[in-house]
């Protein structure tokens, strides 16, 4: 191994790669979570301290394969969301909402045409999460004719894109989405959006206040905000990937790797480390059932040999 002798020396990728390896090595077949936090810590100082951007691509990509092993599960926060969706008419409230406020948006674009345009934005926004749960950052950075295509033509629906380097796992994401979608969008787009340009020229999904694209914390705060005031769930755009989780998992035991792809995962163990738990509340539920039908096979027995 080369000799460590300063900050920059240790954040070189070949010598980063060497110090982890050797961490893991004595950690045993898996990395334990020093080593793991060691590989979060190389990149977030070598951000700090500006190295070069192709040196900070290989020093993420170590911690991601670092990252793949770390142990993970769902707080009670999220598992008390997931009740929600799972028991509750709730998850329908959410699926209607976009066009509910899309219907308001027009309804008062005459005489408020600001608050109209606000309305249906976050009416954008709410459909794409439900139909495709992207992360807030994707979400808010969406770049009409680079991340919203349509490749069929002006007819076709819409697709989302994003190349690896856009996406936090470097998995890239590719989702066509529906017709209902698409025309939603188009509305929002044609309608609305010059409103929130505010006379910038840019391509920005989501404008924001300065000719960037809006803040991924204000539009998470107004999506979770507007929810809870129209359907009473109180519910983040992340937390929009664990009830997709769950609902996938509720209908299709045990498939993973569905999960895997609507979410992006990279390795489907990410997505088993993540929803394991998720088998046991649906275990539970499949032996009630089986437990009724018993019992119901028992009583029409009896019935019949009185």
């Amino acid at each position: 191994m080369h000799r460590i002798d300063s900050l920059p020396a240790l954040l070189e990728p070949d010598i980063a790669e060497q110090v982890i390896d050797a961490y893991w090595r004595a950690d045993g077949e898996t990395p334990g979570s020093y080593t793991i936090d060691l590989g979060r810590m190389l990149v977030l100082i070598a951000h700090q301290i500006g190295v070069d951007g192709d040196k900070i691509d290989r020093l993420r990509d170590i911690y991601f394969r670092l990252s793949e092993y770390q142990t993970r599960s769902l707080t009670e926060k999220n598992l008390a969301v997931i009740r929600q969706v799972l028991t509750t008419s709730v998850w329908s409230a959410v699926v209607r909402l976009p066009f509910q406020l899309m219907q308001e948006a027009d309804a008062v674009a005459e005489r408020s045409p600001v608050k109209a345009a606000v309305l249906a934005e976050l009416a954008v926004a709410i459909r794409i999460l439900t139909m495709v749960p992207v992360r807030i950052a994707n979400l808010a950075s969406i770049e009409i004719e680079r991340n919203l295509i349509r490749p069929g033509g002006h007819g076709d629906p819409y697709w989302l894109v994003f190349p690896d380097y856009e996406v936090k796992n470097r998995q890239p994401l590719e989702r066509p989405l529906d017709h209902k979608s698409s025309e939603l969008i188009k509305h929002f787009i044609h309608r609305y959006r010059p409103t929130l340009l505010r006379r910038q020229a840019h391509r920005w999904l989501f404008p924001g206040m300065h000719g960037g694209h809006k803040n991924p914390r204000t539009l998470a705060e107004q999506i979770t905000k507007t929810i809870a005031k129209r359907v009473g769930l109180t519910i983040t755009p992340h937390q929009f990937r664990h009830a997709a989780a769950a609902i996938i998992l509720k209908h299709h035991r045990g498939n993973y790797e569905l999960v895997r792809l609507i979410l992006g995962h990279k390795s489907v163990q990410t997505t088993i480390r993540f929803y394991v738990g998720l088998d046991s509340m649906f275990a539970t539920e499949q032996f009630g059932e089986l437990v009724l039908k018993h019992v119901g096979e028992l009583l029409d027995a009896d019935e019949e040999t009185r």
